[in-house]
């Protein structure tokens, strides 16, 4: 039986929650450490939720019960839920647009506003981040080895941990215009970078966002 798992990022550290521990090394990167738990109540979850959050080393964490929503129902609330949608951008050459902002390189999102659609949030973000205007919506982008259809992160929000919950959508630019950073993002600058030349900014990009790429390429660059 295929395990069913989800996975997540608490300061830049993996938690998988899945359904199966005997499949457990079929989740796990064998370079990675991971402490392994099974669930037994919220209480045992938080502690473990604070201990990376204040954690300093790479230790990361898998925990497993049978009923898997109710787990990830159960760790979702530890948490302000805040859902964003962003984009993965090809201009007509195949290449993919890159930006830097606060330290790393990222890809174009930001947070779902009232009313809006998670399709029609992409493409606002995109092209106020961008300047692109001139953009073709694609797929949204899912991760074959996991339930999950976003990624998840934590961040500091209004003094709070929230996990940003972000969609995002394979997109391509028709237009001619150069990108233009979004300075009160405090975006420094964007790019075009060949697809085959993208591993060459992973050590200084969130590995949420090393997971999008490779979900939309399937790791073959």
């Amino acid at each position: 039986m295929i395990p069913q798992k989800y996975k997540y990022f608490i300061n830049s550290k993996a938690v998988i929650l899945c359904d199966n521990p005997g499949k457990a090394d079929e989740l796990l990167d064998a370079n990675d450490s991971f402490i392994v738990h099974k669930y037994k109540d919220i209480k045992q979850l938080k502690k473990w939720v604070d201990i990376l959050l204040e954690y300093t080393n790479e230790t990361q964490l898998l925990f497993f019960h049978p009923d898997i929503e109710m787990l990830k129902r159960d760790f979702l609330s530890l948490f302000i839920n805040i859902e964003a949608a962003g984009g993965l951008v090809q201009n007509s050459k195949g290449q993919v647009l890159l930006m830097y902002r606060r330290g790393s390189w990222d890809l174009p999102k930001g947070k779902i506003e009232d009313g809006e659609s998670k399709e029609e949030a992409a493409i606002r973000e995109v092209q106020e981040e961008t300047g692109l205007m001139e953009l073709e919506l694609g797929d949204l982008i899912k991760f074959p080895s996991f339930l999950n259809l976003a990624t998840y992160h934590t961040y500091h929000y209004k003094g709070q941990i929230a996990m940003k919950i972000a969609y995002w959508y394979n997109m391509k630019y028709l237009g001619n215009s150069e990108p233009v950073p979004q300075t009160e993002e405090d975006i420094e600058k964007i790019k075009w970078v060949n697809i085959e030349d993208l591993p060459n900014y992973f050590n200084n990009m969130y590995p949420s966002i090393i997971d999008v790429i490779d979900a939309s390429f399937g790791k073959y660059y």
